[in-house]
């Protein structure tokens, strides 16, 4: 799995499970995990829109979270308890 920036949309990111060299699938604009820290469940947000929640295997937590930083992925804490940025 490899993650990119999109070229075609600045400050997206996609996921490329088997390179096939067609930028496609999902786009999104930062990752969430409960403390803004690495972790196991990482949920991929597009805006305010959780798309898609991953889990991690332990001994690829880093390796996912070091590729996110290369890539210039943000990782904030989960916003829970929040809409659209606004405390509930």
């Amino acid at each position: 799995m490899e993650i990119r920036s999109a070229t075609n949309q600045p400050g997206m990111f996609y996921l490329i499970w088997n390179d096939s060299g067609v930028e496609g699938g999902p786009r999104f604009t930062k990752i969430e995990t409960v403390d803004g820290k690495p972790s196991q469940d990482a949920i991929l947000m597009n805006g305010m829109q959780h798309v898609e929640t991953l889990h991690i295997q332990r001994n690829s937590v880093s390796p996912f979270f070091e590729a996110a930083a290369d890539a210039g992925v943000p990782v904030h804490a989960e916003a829970i308890g929040t809409k659209a940025g606004v405390a509930a």
